[in-house]
């Protein structure tokens, strides 16, 4: 029972007694003077002053469990206060998260597209790259330096000119008259010599940066063949360790623009066979696609060729085929 029930059982409780001493007196019923009138008044007193006893107490529970309730709603209030704080943070971090996984896959695959087309070669495409310019570069340095030597021919060159050929003055004493009458022939000489400098200082500068670019160039170049290289190997090792066969691929293009255009052969060394000569030779071109090249080893496969290849025109079940045997033949051994 709860205390509001039991607080209004005890009020009616005690308005019942009240009513009945009220009823009693009105209808006489209990003589105020005799000892039976003075009984019952007395234990009904002494209830009724028990039942308002328990009513104040029960009202002063009631008002303690209120004020507690009333904390208790606070406390709730402000831990849902928190919780919903707590969860609003969560779902930004969450946001953030996501933000910054998907950037982290971006930056991902542009890294890897970047390693693709460096080890591919084909990261000399000049809209898609970024060249860092530095303020004392190579270039730059080439640059000063032949500027500096230019310089310091003409001044060296202009030195000379203004002082003149040695023992020009003093031959027959006329050394200032014959200057005189031929000035337009030395100014003439002086400034071809200058310009004929300048223009070797120039070209020398030019001649110099050129070579950096050559050398940069070609260090470049070094860099992209040992980096295709090395994909090159991790592919061909890769393709060892997946399918179990070792490929070596060889073109019959003679020159460079041939390439694309020329049969190329490739040749699988199973990983699992017993014999040394075992291999499987293809063709491919362009316009026929892959063909199977007739070998002394393949020659041996006739039932599995005109299966797989000429029947259904499968090379994968072909080799996946000989791999199952020469593994099962190794494993039962």
């Amino acid at each position: 029972m709860s205390l509001g029930r039991k607080l209004e059982a005890i009020t009616a409780e005690r308005d019942s007694l009240r009513r009945s001493l009220s009823v009693g007196k009105d209808n006489g019923v209990l003589v105020p003077g005799s000892a039976s009138g003075k009984l019952v008044a007395a234990e009904q007193v002494v209830r009724l002053s028990e039942l308002e006893s328990s009513s104040i107490q029960l009202r002063q529970r009631i008002v303690e469990l209120d004020q507690e309730l009333a904390q208790a709603n606070a406390a709730v209030t402000h831990e849902q206060g928190v919780a919903s704080e707590a969860t609003e943070r969560a779902r930004v971090a969450d946001i953030k998260v996501a933000r910054l996984e998907k950037e982290a896959d971006s930056l991902a695959r542009d890294v890897a597209t970047l390693q693709e087309k460096l080890g591919s070669g084909l990261s000399n495409n000049k809209s898609s790259m970024r060249v860092l310019h530095l303020k004392m570069n190579p270039e730059t340095d080439y640059h000063k330096t032949a500027r500096d030597s230019k310089v310091q021919e003409l001044r060296a060159e202009n030195k000379r000119h203004s002082q003149g050929p040695p023992g020009e003055g003093g031959a027959s004493g006329g050394g200032p008259t014959s200057r005189a009458e031929r000035p337009g022939e030395g100014g003439a000489e002086g400034a071809g010599g200058r310009s004929g400098s300048a223009m070797v200082a120039v070209r020398e500068a030019e001649i110099a940066v050129l070579k950096h670019r050559v050398s940069e160039s070609e260090k470049v170049m070094v860099r992209l063949k040992e980096v295709t290289k090395e994909r090159i190997m991790a592919f061909r090792e890769a393709c060892y360790c997946l399918f179990g066969y070792r490929v070596d691929m060889t073109s019959e293009a003679t020159v460079a623009r041939d390439a694309a255009t020329a049969p190329t052969t490739f040749s699988l060394k199973p990983q699992h066979a017993d014999d040394p000569s075992a291999m499987l030779v293809f063709k491919y071109t362009k316009a026929r696609g892959m063909e199977l090249v007739p070998t002394a080893f393949s020659n041996r496969l006739a039932r599995e060729v005109e299966t797989f290849v000429l029947k259904f025109n499968s090379i994968p079940a072909l080799t996946a085929n000989l791999t199952m045997e020469n593994f099962q033949k190794q494993t039962m051994c």
